[in-house]
């Protein structure tokens, strides 16, 4: 994928993540038999015993609307001082949640997150989720990331440890949480924070996109540079929308002459031509594709590559905790395209 594809859709990613009202709505775990129950309950029953209750367990509704519902729930709990609440979590990606962990660098399926917010309007957060995964986090956000094998029992520790030394050294009392809104309403004041910053900054860093993907040093400064041209561009011609449209539109010319059909594993190599043309990582050309195909390419694309979703999936078992080459992503957003079509 060129660099200024991938440089569109992670702003596009962002920018949509960043975007959204979120509402979240109230559900029954026996509808998500996919997830292990085991890790819910097990960590609920080691949080009871740390005297945090349970609240709710909840689903992201933007998110179930989505074609890459990652059909998951966050189990909510809060500690009985109400000072600090927990969410925790399991994810089994489907293809098209994995396109959205691999854009942010997401890998771990199984997470655990403590959380409280001062009356300054700080928040810490302490977390066995992936550190390098994180973007460029506000100096009023707080972040710490401990490894997974930490259990329930010593993240909160740490979590306790930090809020104690954020708050002398911040001079502020923490606030408390009561209900599910109290818990909802301050994760809707750390997603402005942490917007605010990422505007501030560009979205992203260099550094970030090394770490997640972007290959080598030299590409992550492509990739990164790219973005910041985009901004330059908006900034630019921001009184003129119908000239920043040709202007974006004409970086989404590719050049596919990198692409090594080897990376392609034997049995999958068939669908190479597929790939090449339907593996678009930017929302908007994809979909502006799909949106021109006729029923019978439809149909028939679909007939061709939905049998070999599960033959895609434990191909992209492998990269989880690796990088993926380039060629391997362009045959999970070709599969992405294509269960849009069914969707």
């Amino acid at each position: 994928m060129g660099n200024k594809s991938v440089a569109l859709q992670i702003l596009d990613n962002l920018r949509n993540s960043y975007n959204q009202a979120y509402i979240y709505n109230e559900v029954n775990s026996d509808s998500f038999k996919h997830l292990s129950l085991k890790f819910y309950n097990e960590t609920q029953k080691c949080l009871e015993q740390l005297g945090f209750y349970y609240l709710a367990d909840i689903e992201n509704e933007y998110l179930t609307k989505q074609s890459m519902n990652p059909r998951t729930f966050i189990r909510v709990m809060v500690h009985q001082d109400h000072l600090t609440n927990v969410g925790f979590y399991h994810i089994k990606p489907n293809i098209l949640w994995r396109c959205f962990m691999l854009l942010i660098g997401f890998r771990k399926t199984k997470v655990i997150e403590f959380q409280s917010e001062l009356e300054n309007g700080s928040q810490i957060v302490t977390s066995n989720g992936d550190k390098d995964s994180i973007l460029p986090t506000s100096p009023d956000l707080i972040r710490n990331f401990e490894s997974a094998k930490y259990s329930s029992d010593d993240l909160y520790q740490k979590h306790q440890t930090c809020l104690s030394n954020t708050q002398k050294r911040i001079g502020s009392k923490p606030l408390k949480f009561k209900t599910i809104n109290d818990i909802l309403e301050s994760e809707k004041r750390q997603m402005l924070l942490q917007k605010e910053y990422l505007q501030g900054i560009g979205w992203v860093t260099k550094e970030y996109l090394l770490k997640n993907g972007a290959g080598s040093e030299k590409r992550a400064r492509e990739i990164y540079e790219e973005i910041q041209e985009i901004l330059r561009k908006e900034r630019h011609f921001s009184n003129d929308p119908k000239k920043l449209d040709v202007s974006v539109q004409n970086d989404y010319n590719e050049d596919l002459s990198w692409f090594d059909d080897s990376k392609i594993p034997g049995h999958l190599r068939d669908l190479i031509p597929d790939i090449k043309k339907w593996g678009i990582g930017d929302d908007v050309k994809r979909q502006q594709l799909v949106s021109q195909i006729s029923d019978i390419e439809r149909k028939e694309l679909i007939r061709k590559v939905k049998p070999r979703f599960d033959e895609i999936n434990k191909l992209l078992d492998q990269y989880l905790d690796k990088p993926m080459p380039d060629e391997i992503g362009r045959l999970m957003f070709m599969a992405e395209a294509v269960s849009e079509m069914i969707v």
